[in-house]
């Protein structure tokens, strides 16, 4: 069986998500903003530092989702399948 995908509503979908757990993100810094996290081994972080290495991480996630998109549709495409 064949699964038709549309790769338009993936690629929607994925945006909405990171957009949703970007939005979070950003009310948990504005939260939480000046607490500092006790760590292992009595080290301490600023909140804001931990949700911008957060926020970077999905940055980077995003743009490997549509990279894998892209790639994906290139090569149905090359083998005669399109299902945009």
């Amino acid at each position: 069986m064949i699964i038709r995908i549309s790769y338009r509503k993936v690629h929607n979908r994925a945006n909405t998500l990171f957009a949703e757990v970007g939005k979070a993100l950003k009310q948990m810094s504005d939260k939480f903003a000046g607490v500092v996290l006790q760590e292992a081994g009595n080290k301490s972080s600023d909140f804001r530092n931990l949700i911008s290495e957060l926020e970077g991480m999905m940055q980077r996630e995003k743009e490997e989702v549509g990279f894998r998109i892209q790639n994906l549709k290139k090569k149905r495409k090359e083998k005669g399948i399109n299902y945009y």
